[in-house]
């Protein structure tokens, strides 16, 4: 039986929210190799129900979701007392704008070892 491998970055804590059910059930699997916590969200208002219960250190976000989409989040997201990295992945190339806005801007589809590699230079910042 393989041992369970410890996240990098034990207190570092991830919203990931996208509309997609693969998606959503994939990446926080590999992405529990780099954080301590990861919280799923399917669309931009469960994000902010979340975002209103706790702080979270990272939001990796969707753009273009039912009911909230990510531009609404992004925007709720930056009104908080604390707010949370941002790392956006989208379908959508011409999305370039928001370059000044994020940690990083993410293509779909995305390779996950470029999502991860993302995901831990915020994290090594955050906790250093």
């Amino acid at each position: 039986m393989a041992k369970r491998q410890e996240p990098r970055y034990e207190r570092f804590s991830i919203l990931f929210v996208d509309d997609d059910d693969a998606t959503r059930l994939l990446v926080p699997t590999v992405l529990k190799r780099v954080a301590g916590e990861i919280v799923v969200a399917s669309d931009g208002q469960e994000a902010i129900e979340q975002l209103q219960k706790r702080p979270f250190d990272l939001l990796v976000t969707d753009l273009k979701m039912p009911r909230m989409d990510g531009w609404e989040l992004i925007q709720a997201s930056k009104a908080l007392k604390s707010p949370p990295a941002l790392i956006v992945v989208t379908a959508h190339v011409g999305e370039s704008q928001l370059h000044q806005e994020v940690e990083a801007l993410l293509y779909k589809p995305v390779p996950l070892p470029d999502l991860v590699a993302a995901v831990e230079r915020v994290a090594a910042r955050s906790t250093s």
